[in-house]
C-alpha cells in the first residue's frame, strides 16, 4: 500500500487554487508501481503533471533526494523518496493493468510505464518552474532526457509585457511569480511564504541549515510542506500564463491574418523551454551563478525572432 502521510491537508489557499490536497509519501518500489498506475488516462490539455526536485546542491554536482509530483485532476501530491529508491525510482514499471483495457492516443501514460518513460515522453506534458537544474540533475545522475516540458518561469517572462509592461531582462522567482500572478489575498500569500521560509531555514547554510534535511527520514513536517508548496500553485499559474499566451495568439493572428498558426510568444516560450533542457546536458553548463537570473532573450534576439515570425516561420525563431 502507498503510505498516506496526510489526508485533505489545507495548504493555506482559497478553494479555486486546488490548495486542498492529499499528500502521499512513496518510499518503496511497490508504492511507486501503484503511483505510476494512477497516472494512466490523465488528460494532457491542460497538463496533469507538475514536478519539482529537491536535494543537496541539486545539479550534476549534488544529489536528488525528493521528487514532488502534483497530479492536478486528483489533487494528489506524491513525495517520491529518491534517496531510498535511487535508480529504481525511474526504472520501476507501473503495476500490471487489466489486459482488456484500451488506451487511446490521448492517454497520457501507457501501461507498464516507468517514471523515466513519462519524463522522456514527447507527448506527455510536464510542468516545472525553472527546469534547468532539475534537468541537469536527472540527466547527470540517471541519464534522463526530459521532453515535452512547460517551464512556468519562461511562460511568465514571455507574457510579462502583455500585462505589466515590465522589462524581460531578468527572471522572476517562484515567490514573486505567485505573488504577482496567482491572485491570492495577502493572508493566503503570507501563509504560503511562511511555509517556504520555515523550510528554507532548515536547509539554507547561510541561515544555519543543512541540505541533508532532504535526506533525513522521517521527513520533517516543515520540509514536507516546503516541497508541497513548490508545486501547489503550479496548475493555477499554468492556466494564467496559457490564457495570456492564447489571447496574444488571437491578437497577433488577427494582425497578421494568419488563422490557426501559433502565436509569437507561444513559440518563444516553448522553444526557450527546449533550449533550457538541451543546455543542461552540455558539459559546460553551470548550475549556479548570476547568469541564472538573466532573461531568455535580449532585445536583438526578440527583434530577429519577431521578423522571422512575421515572415511565416513557426519554429527555430531564435536559431
Amino acid at each position: 500500500m502507498v503510505f498516506v502521510r496526510s489526508k485533505n491537508v489545507n495548504m493555506a489557499g482559497p478553494p479555486h487554487t486546488c490548495a486542498t490536497s492529499c499528500i502521499i509519501f512513496v518510499s518503496t518500489t511497490d508504492d511507486l508501481a501503484v503511483m505510476l498506475a494512477t497516472l494512466a488516462n490523465l488528460p494532457v490539455s491542460p497538463p496533469s503533471l507538475y514536478i519539482d526536485l529537491e536535494g543537496q546542491s541539486l545539479s550534476r554536482n549534488g544529489t536528488i533526494a525528493l521528487l514532488t509530483l502534483y497530479v492536478s485532476p486528483w489533487q494528489l501530491v506524491y513525495l517520491v523518496d529518491v534517496s531510498s529508491l535511487q535508480a529504481s525510482t525511474f526504472s520501476t514499471p507501473a503495476i500490471a493493468l487489466d489486459q482488456t483495457s484500451t488506451f487511446s492516443d490521448s492517454d497520457s501514460v501507457a501501461p507498464q510505464a516507468t517514471l523515466k518513460s513519462i519524463l522522456e515522453s514527447a507527448t506527455i506534458p510536464k510542468v516545472f518552474f525553472d527546469v534547468r537544474n532539475d534537468s541537469d540533475a536527472l540527466f547527470a545522475h540517471y541519464g534522463i532526457k526530459l521532453s515535452c516540458i512547460h517551464d512556468l518561469q519562461v511562460m511568465e517572462l514571455a507574457t510579462r509585457t502583455l500585462t505589466s509592461g515590465q522589462s524581460r531582462n531578468f527572471l522572476c522567482s517562484l515567490s514573486t511569480c505567485i505573488r504577482d500572478n496567482a491572485g491570492l489575498c495577502p493572508g493566503h500569500f503570507a501563509a504560503w511564504k511562511a511555509s517556504k521560509e520555515a523550510g528554507n531555514a532548515l536547509f539554507d547554510s547561510e541561515k544555519g541549515g543543512n541540505c541533508a534535511v532532504f535526506e533525513t527520514r522521517p521527513l520533517s513536517t516543515e520540509i514536507e510542506r516546503y516541497c508541497v508548496q513548490d508545486v501547489l500553485y503550479m496548475p493555477l499559474l499554468w492556466r494564467v500564463f496559457e490564457e495570456r499566451i492564447q489571447e496574444d495568439c488571437i491578437f497577433e493572428e488577427s494582425i497578421a491574418k494568419i488563422k490557426g498558426g501559433a502565436g509569437f510568444w507561444d513559440i518563444m516560450a516553448r522553444e526557450a523551454a527546449v533550449h533550457r533542457v538541451n543546455v543542461s546536458w552540455e558539459p559546460w553548463y553551470r548550475p549556479s551563478g548570476s547568469h541564472k537570473r538573466m532573461g531568455c532573450w535580449n532585445d536583438e534576439q526578440i527583434q530577429e525572432a519577431r521578423r522571422r515570425w512575421t515572415e511565416g516561420w513557426r519554429d527555430r525563431l531564435c536559431d
